[in-house]
């Protein structure tokens, strides 16, 4: 049971009788946990929790918190009230926005075990995203049952937060996550391509290491389905095919009807290490789509969404700046 004896309100004008659902989503300063908010909050009542400034997340009620302060998650849990509890923290970058500094582990594994004792006491669920990083090549589909085996610190820090909430019914997701930045100087992945494929800059984009990328909004949509239909454990949701940078950027480049540019490659791209050089992390997502009744999202599909949004927001901003 979650959220008390309420019945729960899954519609998207909220209209149907019963209480509408209540998320809280800790990280909405990321790239992940914006694009979330933004989405769930057509769809429901969404308190986001940033550590500095919040995202461009009209719809979501934004709050600031300091985990490493005792009480503080605890206190924002209960304050809240929230039924599904949605957590996208450092560790839920995708590879190609992994840091090559790993965020610090011990005080993650932390919040993640004290978001998972808050949710057990308001009766909600918690789900915390995480990175396909923890992979490596040469296999090149990885299930939810195959050894994570990079040895890169991010990749191991990833491992230790996943096992802060091992053995309870937490739904831990694995993707490779892109979407629109809620600040400027945090640019991911797939806003660099942009600006290379917009402006015809040279770009290294390596065409060696692969990974399955999925749209945030799509993520967002796989995770409310996931939610109702109860899912716990790990799961991967990720797009359903494997891709370079390279090619990510020219499938872009196609759908943009510019010019691909060029590709500066970087030295060691025809030689990527597999210990510990993300080699090959794409993500095998059979249990998702068994259990969810869903396929994954095609790479040109997500890579049009996202260039219809980063379009609409600069429209946005071109009006502003004129007005």
């Amino acid at each position: 049971m979650y959220g008390g004896a309420y019945p729960l309100d899954f519609s998207d004008a909220g209209s149907a009788p019963g209480r509408r659902l209540r998320i809280l989503v800790a990280g909405v300063d990321g790239v992940i946990g914006s694009n979330l908010a933004d989405w769930l909050a057509r769809r429901a009542t969404v308190i986001g929790l940033h550590r500095d400034r919040p995202g461009t997340s009209p719809g979501c009620q934004a709050r600031l918190w300091d985990p490493s302060r005792p009480g503080t998650i605890a206190r924002a849990v209960r304050e809240a009230g929230p039924q599904w509890i949605l957590y996208c923290g450092p560790f839920s970058r995708g590879l190609w926005d992994a840091p090559e500094a790993a965020p610090p582990v011990g005080e993650e594994a932390a919040v993640c075990k004290a978001l998972l004792q808050a949710a057990r006491r308001v009766e909600a669920r918690l789900t915390v995203v995480s990175t396909d990083a923890v992979f490596t090549g040469p296999r090149m589909f990885h299930d939810e049952q195959s050894p994570p085996a990079s040895q890169h610190a991010f990749a191991r820090g990833a491992i230790e937060v996943e096992r802060a909430v091992e053995g309870s019914e937490t739904l831990v997701v694995r993707t490779h996550a892109y979407g629109p930045s809620p600040r400027d100087e945090q640019s991911c992945f797939a806003e660099k391509a942009w600006l290379a494929v917009a402006e015809g800059l040279p770009w290294e984009a390596d065409a060696q290491r692969h990974a399955t990328p999925i749209f945030t909004a799509d993520l967002a949509e796989l995770l409310w389905l996931a939610f109702q239909r109860g899912l716990g454990g790990v799961c991967h949701l990720a797009g359903a095919e494997r891709a370079s940078p390279a090619r990510f950027a020219a499938e872009m480049a196609s759908l943009a009807g510019v010019t691909r540019p060029a590709l500066a490659m970087p030295p060691d791209s025809s030689s990527c290490p597999v210990d510990g050089g993300f080699w090959e992390t794409s993500l095998d997502t059979r249990r998702a789509r068994r259990e969810l009744h869903r396929p994954m999202p095609m790479l040109r599909d997500g890579i049009a969404r996202f260039l219809d949004q980063v379009r609409a927001r600069a429209a946005r901003v071109a009006c502003r700046h004129s007005a």
